[in-house]
């Protein structure tokens, strides 16, 4: 077994090693804190608690309130450009951790509660070819572990590539720069 403690020292570096230490523990302390990642159950409702790559119900995340849709995402978002782009074929993989509320027992101030039921990972791949528009991939196998997970049906998701710029090619454009637009 291995110690990850270090001996107090002077020496020159050795407070630079102490330091990443102690940031790095920090930020993988606040990563597993906003996600809930060392949790299997709450007795407070989860809205408010989890931040860290939570998304809501697209029904609910699209009401109007006063806070606007920014604090409460549905969808996860990223942008590729990369610098030359024909034909792309990759693999994506989610990993979902769903909470199932249920009634407390016992407790009248604190009427629910909630459980974590982790669901193992999905994996698609993804074939992108250089044509304007958006496709959908992975939605059978998404929505079928959120229906295992759930044992309900109605949960639905789906990883959404956007093809979009002067690169893609379509019968009216020619491919000029680079630019592929990807939605999570």
């Amino acid at each position: 077994m291995t110690s990850s403690y270090i001996a107090f020292s002077e020496a020159e570096g050795d407070g630079q090693i102490v330091a990443e230490r102690f940031v790095n523990w920090i930020e993988e302390r606040v990563i597993i804190g906003g996600r809930g990642d060392d949790l299997s159950s709450s007795s407070v409702d989860l809205v408010g608690r989890f931040w860290l790559g939570r998304l809501g119900p697209k029904d609910f995340v699209t009401l109007p309130d006063e806070r606007g849709d920014r604090l409460e995402p549905c969808a996860i978002g990223l942008r590729l450009r990369p610098a030359t782009f024909h034909h792309m074929r990759f693999r994506v993989e989610a990993k979902l951790v769903l909470w199932r509320r249920s009634k407390s027992e016992g407790k009248r101030e604190l009427p629910w509660k909630w459980d974590k039921v982790p669901d193992p990972p999905v994996t698609t791949t993804i074939d992108m070819v250089p044509v304007m528009g958006e496709t959908i991939h992975g939605k059978t196998e998404l929505t079928e572990a959120l229906r295992k997970a759930s044992a309900e049906d109605g949960l639905e998701a789906e990883f959404r590539v956007r093809i979009s710029g002067q690169y893609a090619r379509s019968p009216l454009r020619s491919p000029i720069l680079p630019a592929l637009g990807a939605r999570l």
